[in-house]
């Protein structure tokens, strides 16, 4: 037997409130599952205490390593369908599209800021991001390109990076908007 009792609170408050909503209820049928549950919890128990008196040979914690969430694979990013969906999230201040050209031109722009860290620092630029690879955040790599010491080297790579950013900020062809009215007209 069960007895509930449901109110509605709106935002913004009714000018009127509603009646509160009154539930009961009496299962006719049997609960034929009882004793299968105590016969679980007496398993469940029994199996506990064994783990626990033989903890000092690694038992709980040798269950507790086995019952752990396997860590996270990383994304790879040279993946056309991880990029494309990482590098439009994660940029859509920028309001971004990814094209397969796009795609090559960042990661050949990382390539290039990678070889010029390793150049100059002796490391690569990739372990200063938290999981050891670009987070595809554009402004990332803007500011990369803003430690190059040498100045040439620097423009170099802020005008490509330039060029790249206005090419991902335009609509590829077949998802304009017009372009699905003119396909499905014709």
């Amino acid at each position: 037997m069960f007895n509930e009792e449901w109110e509605l609170l709106t935002e913004p408050a009714l000018q009127t409130p509603l009646p509160n909503l009154s539930l009961c209820g009496i299962c006719v049928a049997e609960d034929e599952l009882v004793k299968k549950r105590e016969e679980f919890w007496r398993t469940f128990d029994h199996n506990m205490d064994v783990m626990s008196q033989n903890s000092d040979e690694g038992g709980l914690e040798e269950l507790q390593a086995r019952s752990k969430t396997p860590p996270k694979v990383k994304p790879n990013i040279r993946d056309q369908k991880v990029f494309a969906t990482q590098f439009e999230q994660c940029n859509r201040d920028h309001v971004v599209y990814y094209t397969k050209p796009v795609m090559d031109g960042f990661l050949d722009l990382l390539d290039d800021l990678d070889f010029l860290h390793k150049k100059n620092k002796g490391a690569s630029i990739l372990t200063r991001f938290p999981d050891g690879e670009w987070s595809t955040r554009v402004g990332e790599l803007e500011a990369l390109i803003k430690e190059i010491p040498n100045p040439y080297s620097r423009k170099t790579m802020q005008d490509r990076y330039n060029s790249l950013l206005q090419r991902a900020k335009k609509v590829p062809n077949e998802r304009a908007h017009s372009y699905l009215v003119i396909k499905s007209a014709i």
